[in-house]
């Protein structure tokens, strides 16, 4: 078991559940992080995860419900308004009053309601939301909850979640996150799961070549992260095409951390 953390997972998570998620269910996707048989160990990985969560996110709460929120600085530009960034205005003024633009316009500002905020720290020490998994997500992003629940357990890299999900909907397999466009197999490449590409690639079919918003295929994602036995699964196995280039022009190869 991996007792490292790194914050960009956490970034990841959260732009892949659509930049906000109920706390416990941010907590458990982590549980295997947070859970050491040494105490020590387990108390420094639970402290870094507090502190990358404060630095990554806001901590609100709602209704008697804790939400985490990924701040703006660490989220990507939406596809359709990336040229008009440097033209928007802040969405939130120094007085916390949401911006309004007439006739809708600035539909992708960032929308606060008047919540109480609270630090990580405290939030943790609320009884029973350390592991257990809220299933009343309905307020997560406004799309199914299928597709939901496949966002998040794809991003968990969960086979036998998946597996279930797949039974119900097998359209499902193909399906990528709203924000960076990661399909099952990107996020199974990023985190070494060969079960997950087996079953993606191989009894759904879902081609290894797909690329996220950002023009990764797999094999790019399998490379960035130096999961070297995905790489040659997907290469020999399903015949991944390693000559792709992605939106900045690289090659999969281009990425392997052992290439000098």
């Amino acid at each position: 078991m991996s007792t490292m953390l790194d914050i960009n997972l956490i970034r990841d998570y959260l732009i892949a559940v659509g930049c906000r998620v109920q706390y416990p269910i941010l907590v458990n996707a982590f549980k295997k992080h947070l859970c050491h048989p040494d105490p020590i160990v387990q108390g420094k990985v639970r402290t870094q995860f507090k502190d990358f969560v404060n630095r990554l996110a806001t901590v609100n709460v709602e209704n008697n419900m804790k939400f985490i929120t990924l701040r703006p600085e660490f989220r990507p530009p939406a596809p359709d308004t990336r040229q008009q960034q440097q033209h928007k205005k802040p969405a939130l003024q120094p007085n916390n009053q949401p911006q309004h633009t007439p006739n809708g316009s600035n539909n992708h500002a960032i929308r606060h309601t008047p919540v109480r905020t609270k630090s990580i720290t405290s939030l943790s020490k609320q009884p029973n939301d350390q592991y257990h998994l809220m299933h009343n997500s309905s307020s997560l992003q406004p799309i199914d909850t299928i597709r939901r629940r496949w966002a998040i357990e794809a991003c968990n890299c969960n086979y036998n979640k998946l597996l279930a999900l797949l039974r119900k909907d097998p359209k499902l397999a193909p399906c990528k996150d709203i924000i960076n466009g990661y399909t099952a197999l990107h996020w199974a490449a990023k985190f070494g799961n060969t079960d997950i590409i087996k079953l993606i690639a191989g009894t759904y079919s879902v081609s290894v070549n797909i690329k996220s918003s950002a023009g990764h295929t797999p094999l790019h994602v399998a490379y960035m992260y130096n999961r070297l036995e995905v790489a040659n699964l997907l290469i020999h196995n399903y015949q991944a095409n390693p000559n792709i280039r992605d939106h900045s022009g690289k090659k999969p190869m281009q990425y392997c951390q052992t290439t000098k």
